[in-house]
């Protein structure tokens, strides 16, 4: 059995996917219409985490990061199921798991997917499909279990995984998720200051819709994230912020303005251009060798045999399909 504790945007779509593929699947919710439309869903359904969990042979824990702490603690002697959460932010839920006692069988891990909706009436069971998945571990994470949950989120949701540092993981996401959501709330809040807010929302188009999509989310789900991410985040943002001094700094020089922008479009060739070289594959079965190439940018795209296969330049399919 595996269980899932929430059943929100994340939790619910990996309950339904799993239901999907011929798993028995237990969650719990406290939101009622959450929990009788996964009962519908064919999901076995409780009020909240208790000894049914010691049952299971995984526990995914999809509970907002503020309460995490707690799940993790009512984990604690309950059983001996592998335990995933599937948070934005990892450093914290690590040292969380290893307070509870829970450290040799705790992997993190965080589906880089998602839309603007929250709750069990927006998940979909095709949401985490072929979406980059991040999975963390600490020097006490029982390495088979790492190995174990790679495995899985490849064949039930055709995950491409990669292999982190909790700390690697937290900065590269303040860089691509967490500073973008921050930005996104700046752009709509520089909206509202405006001179002429209507006019000014009456003439927004593509790029202002793509820009400040994620901050229709829930807040307090976003201010989770980047609270938990803090450090990481305010680095980053210092980082913008120089950045858009120096744009500020050469504004009346056309040649300038014109070499910054430029150099942010080299950087997105550079990086976000998925890669058809077909001779850059690798393929390994520790996760000594996995978790070496994932920090150098390789990414875990299937199995062949008990051997992993890694390739370069994998783009997040979800990335991909925003375009």
């Amino acid at each position: 059995m595996i269980a899932v504790v929430g059943l929100g945007l994340i939790g619910g779509s990996l309950a339904l996917r799993l239901v999907e593929r011929g798993h028995e699947v237990s969650a719990c919710d406290p939101d009622p219409d959450a929990r009788a439309a996964a009962t519908e869903a064919g999901i076995d359904v409780h009020d909240a985490p208790g000894p049914w969990l010691g049952d299971a042979e995984l526990v995914v824990v999809a509970a907002p990061l503020d309460v995490i702490p707690g799940v993790l603690a009512t984990l604690a002697g309950l059983g001996d199921g592998t335990v995933v959460d599937v948070g934005s932010v990892k450093a914290a839920v690590h040292r969380a798991a290893e307070a509870a006692g829970l450290a040799d069988r705790f992997v993190g891990a965080h589906p880089m997917a998602g839309t603007e909706h929250s709750g069990f009436a927006a998940a979909s069971p095709s949401l985490l499909v072929g979406a980059t998945w991040a999975v963390t571990f600490t020097p006490e994470t029982d390495q088979e279990r790492l190995l174990r949950v790679v495995r899985l989120l490849r064949r039930e949701v055709s995950a491409r995984v990669t292999v982190l540092d909790p700390t690697v993981h937290d900065r590269s996401v303040a860089v691509v998720s967490h500073g973008p959501h921050v930005v996104a709330s700046m752009l709509l809040a520089a909206l509202g200051a405006d001179e002429h807010p209507a006019v000014s929302a009456t003439l927004a188009a593509g790029s202002f819709r793509d820009g400040t999509r994620v901050a229709g989310t829930n807040t307090a789900r976003t201010a989770n994230m980047v609270l938990e991410n803090r450090t990481a985040v305010a680095d980053h943002l210092r980082r913008l912020a120089a950045d858009l001094g120096d744009l500020l700094d050469v504004l009346e020089d056309d040649s300038a303005v014109l070499a910054w922008l430029d150099r942010a479009r080299a950087a997105r060739s550079s990086w976000l251009t998925p890669t058809d070289d077909e001779d850059s594959v690798e393929r390994v079965r520790t996760a000594g060798q996995l978790a070496k190439l994932c920090a150098d940018g390789w990414v875990v795209v299937g199995e062949d045999g008990a051997d992993l296969v890694l390739r370069r330049g994998v783009l997040n399919a979800a990335f991909q399909r925003e375009g």
